[in-house]
């Protein structure tokens, strides 16, 4: 989640998230459904152009199905030091 939200920026990654937890409340979901409406919310969001970039640099897969570190580096004290 830290990554998307690094991705997207923060206020992005708020109403994204928001209306996840708006439309998912009560149910079992899996990462598919999540992957689904992230792309689909994103597009209504932001341009089609940060769209492309942003979805470029996710690997839905490594993230999911590999086993070990994730494949990116979080660094949580730059983000902590922006406002």
């Amino acid at each position: 989640m830290y990554y998307l939200q690094s991705l997207t920026g923060k206020d992005v990654f708020g109403k994204i998230f928001k209306n996840y937890i708006q439309q998912f409340k009560y149910q079992s979901i899996d990462y598919t459904n999540f992957k689904s409406f992230f792309m689909d919310i994103l597009k209504d969001l932001i341009s089609a152009d940060k769209v492309k970039e942003i979805l470029s640099k996710i690997d839905w897969d490594t993230w999911i199905k590999s086993p070990g570190y994730p494949p990116v580096k979080n660094d949580f004290c730059k983000w902590n030091s922006i406002k």
